[in-house]
Parts: structure tokens; C-alpha cells; sequence
């Protein structure tokens, strides 16, 4: 020990631990990001689920697939409709038409009944079958978000980032303070 006391206490170790411990002064801050992007993502999930609560009121969420030259809203929205029976929709209404596998909201410019379709801005009559009800309101482009989510890989993704931010937070700091050598009440 006495060499070592000459030498003003030895210098950094051979083995880098001064890079060692330069780099768990970083883990503090790294934790922080973690927790606060961690906090960002229960934001994000907590308007998700005011975006899913007019379904508690009877709105049937659908994703605008297509629009035409007349159409209420555009392709990408998320738009919530009620069930309504085209018999009651008037002209000005707006319409949510389910044909051929695409969603689109159209306005109604009249209504024959004799025929049982429903005349509408640039894509012509539409038969009574096809409609599905009214447009209450609409989220624009909050329905191409809904899309990328309706597949599985998005999810198992956003699980994986979630579960290494919980990690970043939570074990980071554990490790940060812990002491060089050994226990730290160990005189």
C-alpha cells in the first residue's frame, strides 16, 4: 500500500474502470428519458381511450377507405356513425356507405323511396343496402393510425419498446449507485 499512497492513490485502473463509472454516471439521466417517454406513452394510451369511449354511446367507429368528387370527409379519417335506417336520412346528411369492401361518406342530395336509394354528390345512387347510418363526427387522419394498429407486427413492436423502456427506468438506476467494489458499509 505504500507504493500506491506514493503515487497519489494509483491511477485510473488498468482495466478501464474510469470508463466504467463515467458511463454509470449517464445511466441517472438515461432512466429519466426512459420514464419520460414512458409517461408520454400512458398519454398516448389514455387519449386512445377517449377516442374509443363514443362507442359507450352508441358510435360505431369506421376508417374513411376511399373518397369521391362529393365526398363528406376524407380517406383516412376516422369517422363515427350511428345506426340509422336510410328511409329517415335526409338531404344534407351525411351518409356512411359501406360497398364492395371501402368506406366512404357521402352526401345525400335526395332520397327515392320508390327505388330505395339515396342520390348522392359524385357517385350516384346508392342503393338503401349499402348504407350504414348517419356521420356523427369525424377524427381526420386519426384513421390511417388506426389502420397501421389493426396489424399484429405495430403491436409487438410497441410491446418490445415498452418492456425496454421499463427496463432503462427501472434497472438503470439500481445500478447507477452501486459501489465500485464490494458492499459500501464495509469500512
Amino acid at each position: 500500500y505504500a507504493a500506491e499512497a506514493q503515487n497519489g492513490g494509483g491511477n485510473a485502473d488498468a482495466d478501464g474502470g474510469e470508463s466504467v463509472s463515467s458511463l454509470r454516471r449517464l445511466f441517472p439521466g438515461i432512466a429519466l428519458t426512459c420514464k419520460g417517454i414512458l409517461l408520454f406513452m400512458c398519454g398516448a394510451a389514455l387519449i386512445a381511450l377517449f377516442a374509443v369511449s363514443p362507442v359507450i354511446f352508441g358510435c360505431v367507429p369506421s376508417v374513411v377507405s376511399e373518397t369521391d368528387s362529393g365526398a363528406a370527409y376524407p380517406a383516412g379519417a376516422l369517422v363515427y356513425h350511428r345506426y340509422t335506417p336510410a328511409e329517415t336520412l335526409a338531404p344534407g346528411d351525411a351518409a356512411v356507405v359501406y360497398d364492395a369492401g371501402r368506406t366512404t361518406v357521402c352526401t345525400i342530395l335526395s332520397r327515392d323511396d320508390a327505388l330505395r336509394t339515396l342520390l348522392t354528390e359524385g357517385r350516384g345512387p346508392i342503393p338503401f343496402e349499402h348504407v350504414e347510418g348517419r356521420a356523427v363526427f369525424c377524427v381526420p387522419l386519426a384513421g390511417k393510425l388506426v389502420s397501421l394498429f389493426s396489424a399484429p407486427g405495430p403491436w409487438i413492436i410497441l410491446a418490445a419498446a415498452a418492456a425496454l423502456l421499463l427496463a432503462g427506468a427501472f434497472l438503470l438506476p439500481r445500478y447507477s449507485y452501486a459501489p465500485k467494489y464490494g458492499r459500501s458499509d464495509k469500512k
